[in-house]
């Protein structure tokens, strides 16, 4: 519900072999030669079971014949990405880099409001103030994530960001750096960081 049908359709859809069966009610699938059609991507749970196997993720991906179907998994904080998400997201193009076979990465946000407000803002303020003399432990996280814009912009795969809702600062990094980009009429497009002096990516 979070991404019109129409949209997806016009996109022509994802196409996912059998296993997606065992995600049961998470998609909305209808058989075809063996074959399951995902109608539109699914919102899922930041907690959700695969085979009986408790998972956790802010992440989730699924591959799908010659893609990746990767979906920000913080709905309730706008997909805020965290240190953990920009990791993770990393490990998604290291894991495709040389993989042939894989040509593309569908980038989407969960839920109805956000596509990605930018960086966890709650988690770069709570290390407080650092003396002038020490590297802030803040900038580890920028230099992760302006690295992961940069892998996003030179390998050799495309990138589609699905952009919906609220799309600000990091969000737009790890989407604006892709090679395409699908705004949809509720997008709201920022970079507010400008406004108290931070030189953005």
């Amino acid at each position: 519900k979070s991404f019109p049908s129409s949209a997806w359709s016009a996109m022509g859809g994802s196409l996912i072999g059998k296993r997606a069966v065992g995600l049961r009610g998470l998609a909305t699938k209808k058989k075809k030669k063996e074959m399951f059609y995902t109608e539109q991507p699914f919102d899922v749970p930041a907690n959700f079971e695969i085979k009986g196997k408790r998972i956790t993720t802010n992440v989730f991906v699924l591959d799908n014949i010659g893609s990746k179907f990767v979906m920000l998994n913080r709905p309730d904080a706008l997909n805020a990405l965290t240190f953990e998400m920009v990791r993770e997201l990393q490990q998604v193009y290291e894991s495709i880099e040389d993989a042939h076979m894989m040509g593309m990465v569908l980038l989407h946000g969960g839920g109805e409001k956000a596509f990605c407000a930018g960086g966890d803002v709650l988690s770069l303020y709570n290390p407080g103030q650092i003396p002038m003399d020490k590297e802030a432990p803040q900038m580890e996280f920028f230099r992760e994530e302006y690295t992961l814009n940069h892998r996003i912009a030179t390998i050799p795969k495309t990138t589609v960001s699905v952009l919906q809702g609220f799309t600000m600062g990091g969000g737009v990094g790890i989407s604006a750096h892709g090679q395409c980009r699908v705004a949809l009429p509720d997008t709201v497009w920022a970079m507010p960081e400008t406004a108290i002096g931070l030189f953005p990516d």
